[in-house]
């Protein structure tokens, strides 16, 4: 076939490592709001900077994708986007004050679709930018943990960081997923 080289683990890690940091840093706050997966970043920033420094640093990323996702969401266009969903068929839910964060909550937590197109259609709905923030962005960070801890123990070579975390993350999850899933689905809660 062709003269591709092969991918490797040690191949990948010294990729993230030759990046230069501010290139990467500028890269993390950008490439996910245009659909990037941010898995990817997650895990050389755990590579790069650490298990606490790549979370501080995800942290400010997640700030900012939240403000700048809501900030385009709510602009001029999103009238004419609103319109066009409608036309298509589809209606952006409107959530009663009540339920706003146990579906934000809900919705941050659903695993699968992409991290961007989860913040942009979360921010077309109705929800204030502060329950936008306040609660979603707590529950995509501690999505982000496994993939900062692999990131740091590929780098120290420690499964017990990835044992760790895993358990934890298999603990936490579910219980977040009972705790706001349950009320919706005794019909307490729900889109109103």
């Amino acid at each position: 076939m062709g003269d591709h080289p092969s991918l490797n683990v040690e191949a990948l890690l010294e990729k993230g490592r030759s990046i230069p940091a501010p290139a990467f840093i500028a890269a993390m706050f950008v490439l996910p709001l245009c659909g990037c997966p941010i898995n990817l970043f997650l895990i050389v920033a755990g590579t790069r900077f650490g298990f606490g420094n790549g979370f501080l640093l995800t942290a400010c990323a997640m700030v900012f994708h939240h403000l700048l996702a809501y900030r385009i969401a709510h602009a001029r266009p999103r009238s004419w986007l609103l319109q066009r969903l409608e036309r298509w068929g589809y209606k952006v839910p409107v959530l009663s004050r009540g339920h706003q964060v146990r579906w934000t909550a809900l919705f941050a937590a659903i695993y699968g679709p992409p991290y961007a197109a989860k913040l942009y259609l979360l921010a077309l709905t109705d929800i204030p930018p502060r329950v936008y923030l306040w609660v979603g962005m707590p529950v995509y960070l501690l999505f982000a943990i496994p993939s900062l801890a692999f990131g740091h123990a590929l780098e120290t070579e420690s499964i017990l960081w990835i044992m760790g975390v895993l358990i934890a993350v298999l603990v936490i999850l579910p219980w977040i997923r009972r705790r706001f899933g349950r009320r919706e689905s005794e019909g307490k809660g729900g889109v109103a």
